[in-house]
């Protein structure tokens, strides 16, 4: 499926700031962004520009990494979902409900793996974008094996080298 981007206009420091403050929000982490510590826009982020993204994974901390240089990429556009306490079928519907275009899957999740949940989504039709998003290269033949195409190395210590990957993934087709 082909997603339409609208070409907003950039979000200021400002709304990035807030954005970034109610994602970390959102996942129970109390944290102050000032707009001077919102990262700066990097080259090589455009093909996420305005695209809906929605990672998930069960650690907490690993989330909250990714934040700020997601919602940079995607101008705002990012959504975090921990997986704690929801089966694959209520991860899935929660995903679902979201209405991504993109979808950050991480390997080991608490009583499940993320292939589980990414072949589910597939068999619920989804029409966006799956990408397999692990820290253990192990795990992509299971994607492989749930339908997934697309993998990238998840760096906590390196968040932006790790949305930058997957930057070039989607840049590298026409979805």
């Amino acid at each position: 499926m082909v997603f339409e981007k609208e070409n907003l206009p950039d979000l200021n420091p400002e709304q990035l700031a807030a954005k970034i403050q109610a994602a970390y929000a959102s996942l129970d982490y109390p944290m102050e962004v000032s707009p001077n510590e919102v990262p700066e826009k990097f080259e090589g982020f455009e093909p996420l520009r305005d695209r809906k993204v929605v990672m998930v994974d069960d650690g907490k901390f690993i989330l909250t990494a990714f934040v700020p240089e997601l919602m940079v990429a995607t101008n705002g556009n990012a959504e975090f979902i921990e997986q704690s306490e929801q089966d694959a079928q209520q991860l899935t519907d929660n995903i679902l409900s979201r209405n991504p275009e993109i979808v950050l899957m991480d390997y080991s999740l608490k009583s499940m793996t993320g292939s589980t949940v990414a072949k589910m989504l597939t068999e619920k039709k989804f029409q966006g974008i799956i990408i397999g998003f692990s820290n253990n290269s192990d795990s992509n033949s299971e994607f492989q094996k749930a339908g997934v195409t697309k993998t990238a190395f998840k760096s906590i210590s390196n968040p932006r080298d790790s949305v930058l990957e997957v930057a070039n993934l989607i840049g590298a087709k026409n979805w």
